[in-house]
């Protein structure tokens, strides 16, 4: 069951014209086209661990402490220190 949280963290964290599944954007409302793509992910493990890896990798990439270390290096390279 956990592998498939990071689906619905994709699915749900989107912008407000279109939604990201997987490697498909779906228009925003078009419900029909949004279950035809979630149904085959639900149904097979291994495309749902695949994003939730993507997922993780995502979210390690711009976790608070690497984007304050971003900050970080940028400020510290303008000031030329």
């Amino acid at each position: 069951m956990s592998s498939i949280f990071p689906l619905l963290t994709i699915a749900i964290l989107t912008y407000n014209r279109a939604r990201m599944l997987g490697d498909s954007l779906v228009p925003l409302g078009e419900i029909e086209t949004f279950a035809e793509r979630l149904i085959p992910l639900c149904l097979d493990r291994k495309p749902r661990e695949k994003m939730g890896a993507a997922g993780r990798t995502i979210d390690q990439r711009f976790s608070l402490s690497n984007v304050m270390k971003g900050y970080s290096t940028l400020i510290e390279d303008l000031i030329g220190k």
